[in-house]
């Protein structure tokens, strides 16, 4: 089972323990708010949390792909603008308000294992044994 913990360092105090996911956690982001993170997992579903809240999970993206996702993360400065890859070979931004909705979709030709945002709309996505440059518009 993933569990994600939250520690206090200095203390070496455990302050949250969630146990949302079933298998292995691939990635974990927080959001320039520093109070809410996401996480993904060899699972097709990412998850949305706030540290203040003990209970788990906020949201779910439910079967956001339908492949192990390897990698969430917020587009920088922002807590609602969400990307996320997955072994199904597609990156997929969301938008998060009261509910998560599907804002648009690129399909690259291998599972997608990486990215990284290089500035502000472009992402450089390691996928399979190619190395792809993609143009996010979060505007949609």
């Amino acid at each position: 089972m993933g569990k994600i913990e939250l520690i206090e360092i200095k203390q070496k105090l455990a302050l949250r323990t969630y146990n949302d996911h079933k298998n292995q956690i691939n990635c974990l982001d927080f959001a320039a708010n520093k109070r809410s993170f996401i996480s993904c997992s060899n699972e097709t579903s990412w998850k949305l949390y706030d540290i203040q809240e003990s209970k788990g999970a906020i949201m779910t993206c439910q079967a956001a792909h339908s492949d192990n996702i390897k990698q969430v993360m917020f587009m920088p400065k922002t807590s609602d603008i969400v990307i996320s890859g997955s072994s199904d070979k597609f990156l997929k931004l969301w938008r998060i308000e009261d509910e998560i909705t599907q804002v648009s979709q690129v399909r690259l030709n291998e599972s997608i294992e990486k990215f990284i945002l290089v500035n502000d709309n472009l992402l450089v996505v390691a996928n399979g044994n190619l190395i792809s440059l993609v143009q996010i518009d979060e505007a949609h």
